[in-house]
């Protein structure tokens, strides 16, 4: 199975490669590893819809992909968010779409991701970590809407676009458990996650760094610094 690994991975960082429309719809290669996948038509392409269903705006990142005990590198990487998949982007039309059941973790761009079950739709899924504090970790889910472009009443005719956007969901993973709840990132909730007898010293440590419970990048220090209590 390496082999078919291989011969992605050398189709994938070959710049400037391009495929037949036929390659680029229905070619499966490998089995059972980090090489199954699927070639796709890129989803920026598919519909006019201002925005992209893509996490990065651009493919100007590298991803990173943990598999079994070995880590593998992959250039013009991005997560799709509609689709709940990593892709690696081969031409302007297409991009390889791995298959999610061969690997237990990627990284790109600062962002570590691991799959879980998904409480609200029940199927396993891909979610960012984002902290991993006590027995608990801090988790969020990259959802995607369109909405609906204007419409003039008199002609009936569209005259603004419709557009992706991007929403962030949280959930807390309990390590002991596997249980996925979702949260909303607010004061009472993150502090109802914190033992009574170290609140105190979150909530100073908070208000002294001017740090908001509704942020992510601040709820990652508050319960980083709840790590060292």
């Amino acid at each position: 199975m390496q082999k078919y690994f291989l011969i992605v991975i050398a189709l994938i960082t070959i710049p400037l490669m391009s495929f037949s429309q036929n390659n680029t719809n229905s070619n499966i290669i490998g089995q059972g590893d980090l090489s199954d996948g699927l070639w796709v038509i890129s989803q920026d392409n598919l519909r006019q819809i201002e925005g992209t269903p893509y996490l990065f705006d651009t493919w100007y990142q590298t991803g990173k992909i943990y598999f079994n005990d070995k880590v593998y590198t992959l250039n013009a990487f991005n997560y799709n968010i509609q689709a709940e998949r990593f892709e690696a982007k081969i031409s302007d039309d297409s991009v390889f779409a791995l298959n999610h059941g061969s690997f237990y973790k990627v990284e790109i761009k600062g962002k570590t991701f691991t799959r879980h079950l998904d409480p609200d739709y029940q199927r396993n899924t891909y979610f960012e970590d984002v902290v991993h504090f006590k027995d608990k970790q801090l988790l969020k889910k990259y959802t995607l809407k369109i909405k609906e472009g204007q419409i003039n009443p008199m002609t009936m005719q569209k005259i603004q676009q419709d557009q992706y956007i991007k929403k962030e969901q949280y959930y807390i993973l309990n390590d002991n458990t596997n249980q996925i709840d979702k949260i909303k990132l607010k004061k009472s909730t993150i502090l109802a996650l914190v033992e009574e007898a170290k609140k105190a010293s979150v909530k100073a440590f908070a208000k002294e760094n001017r740090l908001s419970f509704k942020n992510n990048n601040d709820v990652f220090k508050i319960l980083n610094y709840y790590n060292s209590l």
